[in-house]
């Protein structure tokens, strides 16, 4: 990771010491019935980030930012301007038009847990799947530092009202200037900030929903090229959707582990059939292999409904 990267991802700086304080974990919520095809396939399914199944919260990380850049100040606008040169008029025209770029991201969830919440999970997020899903959560123990654009890259979603993300922007400014000639020696500089907007964009939500903790893993092709990925298209929710399947044996971390070395354990959600899920999933382990991941089941009620 170099001081640009630090500069310009400050608040995934921040957020990964704090995840690594806490010796949290990134845990993913699915069905059984997905966690299964997961684990047989070894891949991810990676969706587009405009058919998230709440459309808006794009659409609120899309509005702040783009806002804060079409009223940009007189200060705000001669650091950009000085920073980018004779790039800036295309960078502008870039952010303006950046619904193109959207369409090119793809997007998958994770929530920030610590080890207690690991063993349990959390009601709301299983009561997001219901109990006929008999949901799953996927625990994975990772190094987050990471070098961005070698790899898909994992952000914190940060839970912003308008005035806050101001402020945050303004903050953002203000060390662009005082970092200004570490910034001018980055050759990729414009490549690098087109990555910061689209990440911004797609991780920031509204503060309603800060309970959540998530991160995301986005991916965007047009910046760079991500070894592990292919492109493929399912018919899930009744119609085709573009999807990237991100394999669970691309290394991920810097000690040359993939995803699937990275996966701790599995837990159970409540559920009546959870010593039947959990005696199919230790059979499963074994034929495929999987003997390093337990098995854990959520001690939570059963009931999932409202």
């Amino acid at each position: 990771m170099t001081k640009v990267d630090q500069i310009l991802f400050k608040v995934f700086f921040d957020r990964v010491n704090r995840f690594n304080y806490h010796n949290s974990r990134l845990v993913h919520y699915t069905s059984s019935k997905n966690a299964f095809s997961i684990l047989k396939n070894k891949e991810f399914w990676m969706g587009l980030a405009r058919n998230m199944p709440d459309s808006s919260e794009i659409m609120w990380g899309y509005d702040l930012v783009k806002t804060s850049f079409t009223h940009l100040n007189e200060r705000s606008e001669n650091v950009f301007k000085k920073l980018l040169g004779n790039e800036y008029h295309q960078f502008m025209w870039w952010l303006f038009n950046i619904q193109s770029s959207l369409n090119e991201t793809y997007v998958l969830c994770f929530a920030e847990h610590m080890l207690e919440e690991v063993n349990s999970g959390v009601l709301p997020m299983w009561r997001s799947y219901g109990k006929d899903d008999y949901p799953v959560t996927l625990n994975f123990n990772v190094n987050l530092y990471q070098p961005i654009g070698s790899l898909p890259y994992i952000t914190p979603v940060e839970y912003l009202d308008r005035s806050e993300f101001n402020l945050k922007f303004a903050e953002l400014v203000n060390n662009f200037e005082i970092e200004f000639k570490e910034l001018k020696k980055e050759n990729n500089l414009f490549l690098k900030l087109q990555h910061m907007v689209v990440a911004a964009i797609v991780s920031l939500k509204h503060p309603s929903y800060s309970s959540e903790k998530e991160w995301r893993m986005i991916v965007n092709q047009s910046f760079y090229n991500f070894d592990g990925i292919t492109r493929g298209i399912n018919a899930l929710g009744g119609h085709p959707k573009q999807i990237i399947k991100f394999s669970l044996r691309q290394k991920v971390d810097s000690h040359g582990k993939s995803a699937l070395d990275l996966l701790e354990s599995i837990t159970l959600g409540p559920s009546n059939k959870q010593n039947i899920i959990k005696n199919s999933f230790e059979q499963f382990f074994c034929d495929i292999d999987l003997l390093h991941c337990n098995i854990k089941c959520s001690d939570l009620p059963e009931r999932l409904d409202y």
